[in-house]
């Protein structure tokens, strides 16, 4: 089947990227090789700009979504964020493939074509593609990456799209908790040169940290784990950095063509 645009990987950046061709009449098809977009969560559901803000309300989210605002921005559910980014996309027309991995890729005059594995009876399954748009995001290379499949198995080596395998990110962790006893150093909203946490509508507080685990932790348990490999700057792992890179390679494109 002949796209004009693929784009590999359902995270934020990759929908914001699907979401911006098809407002303007591309035929694309997104691919993900989670069961579910939006689960399992591996971000954090932090909006600094005012500009990230106004593009989610472009986009009509219901009062589910719940922005909760607070001193340093917004803060919401990250997963439902990317549940409505889905549905806005597969109504604009976008293809979405979940349980989806890219095997194998081929360039050619007429594009990319695309070996992929899904769920299901006919795979593997080969789709064509004028343009390719790699929004994977800041992740190290398993073989549990959204639309990729392979792992060349060694430091400095490259994936089966020939992207680099990154060395240089780090773990961050995330946890869900009730304001109730929270300690002192996660009572500030927004970014402390630490820590960032920030309460969200459904009446609970999320907090970041970088390094193994998020101290010090809430005396009666964290309500919700999270865990994600990012780059050191806090700025880069927040949606804004995400919605903003997915938007700049869709406008790129259009700016070529």
């Amino acid at each position: 089947m002949q796209y004009s645009h693929l784009v590999a990987g359902a995270g934020l950046e990759g929908l914001a990227c699907a979401l911006t061709l098809s407002f303007t009449g591309e035929k694309v098809i997104l691919i993900d090789a989670r069961q579910e977009i939006g689960d399992p969560v591996n971000g954090i559901g932090y909006v600094s700009q005012q500009s990230t803000y106004d593009w989610i309300a472009n986009i009509n989210p219901p009062d589910q979504l719940q922005l909760q605002e607070h001193p340093g921005g917004w803060g919401l559910r990250l997963e439902w964020l990317e549940k409505l980014l889905s549905q806005r996309a597969g109504e604009a027309g976008v293809d979405i493939r979940v349980k989806t991995r890219i095997i194998g890729w081929r360039e050619g005059q007429q594009g990319e074509t695309i070996e992929m594995k899904g769920a299901g009876h006919g795979n593997p399954q080969f789709i064509s593609a004028k343009y390719f748009h790699d929004c994977l995001g800041d992740q190290p290379f398993t073989d549990i990456l959204p639309g990729l499949g392979g792992n060349s198995g060694h430091e400095g080596g490259r994936n089966v799209l020939g992207r680099k395998i990154r060395t240089d990110l780090i773990q961050w962790s995330g946890a869900i908790a009730s304001p109730l006893r929270i300690p002192k150093e996660w009572t500030h909203p927004g970014w402390d040169g630490e820590r960032l946490a920030f309460p969200r509508a459904d009446g609970t507080i999320e907090c970041w940290m970088r390094g193994a685990t998020c101290e010090p932790q809430h005396p009666n348990g964290w309500l919700e784990i999270i865990s994600a490999n990012r780059s050191a700057d806090y700025r880069n792992i927040s949606i804004d950095a995400a919605i903003s890179r997915g938007i700049e390679k869709a406008t790129k494109f259009k700016k070529q063509a």
